[in-house]
């Protein structure tokens, strides 16, 4: 018997023994970051999943976003259903916000954050019109690090792993890099991206092993970040890392 014949036969062997139950379906769960409403066309895909962008609306207040997405959950996550989550930037912050205000059974493979902003942006310290230039719209006044740091428990994951991915290219011309404590993506530093415990000044990712918050957290693919600024690491695969980590889409 060669090698071919005994794989199909062993993939044949595992489909019989595995479990089906109707209607499953595996969901890549798209989540934007500040002054997105999210609602629209899904821009990531994954084979084997169907992508959705549900409403998170994100342009005043996080709490409500938290809400929207948790909401989310409940329609896409539940009963034979799994969800990937995959955010960008303030959608980080958005699923650190849910898992600490919301405590449910959802089937929840893994989420990445791609340039999480949950320990909030110095950006958002110097003054509002760079805030909402930099940042987005009235939701990027709030996302200091004092105010999102403190704003509720970053250590509750509800158990869930999550992959935290940062940049280490500047969108922005490093017009932003002075106000960024060590290594930043031009939006957030490392310290929020690489979910630390405090807004250190961080340029290694790999320097601060044990200072995560205490949650399920990873720091991410590479102790010097991704080669991407806050923009780009959105937009991959590659980038989100779902072919790194070994629970990637299992």
């Amino acid at each position: 018997m060669n090698k071919h014949t005994t794989s199909v036969i062993v993939m044949a062997i595992a489909l019989v023994a595995a479990p089906r139950f109707a209607g499953a379906t595996k969901y890549l769960v798209q989540v934007g970051g500040s002054c997105t409403t999210g609602g629209g066309q899904a821009t990531l895909y994954a084979a084997g999943y169907t992508s959705v962008r549900p409403w998170v609306d994100q342009r005043n207040n996080i709490s409500t976003a938290a809400a929207n997405l948790a909401q989310a959950m409940n329609t896409y996550c539940t009963g034979n259903n799994s969800c990937v989550i995959a955010t960008h930037s303030h959608g980080g912050a958005v699923v650190s916000k849910m898992f600490a205000m919301y405590s449910n059974n959802w089937n929840i493979v893994q989420v990445t954050n791609a340039g999480s902003s949950a320990g909030g942006s110095e950006l958002a310290s110097i003054s509002t019109w760079v805030a909402r230039v930099f940042l987005g719209c009235a939701l990027a006044d709030d996302q200091t690090p004092t105010n999102y740091r403190g704003s509720w428990n970053h250590n509750d994951t509800n158990g869930e792993n999550i992959y935290n991915l940062s940049g280490r290219k500047d969108d922005y011309y490093n017009a932003t890099a002075p106000f960024l404590p060590g290594g930043n993506d031009g939006a957030v530093a490392f310290h929020s991206s690489g979910a630390f415990v405090s807004s250190w000044s961080i340029s290694n990712l790999c320097s601060y092993q044990g200072y995560h918050w205490q949650g399920n957290y990873v720091y991410g693919t590479t102790c010097d970040g991704e080669d991407a600024t806050h923009s780009s690491i959105s937009g991959t695969a590659q980038y989100l890392g779902w072919d790194k980590h070994p629970n990637a889409f299992r």
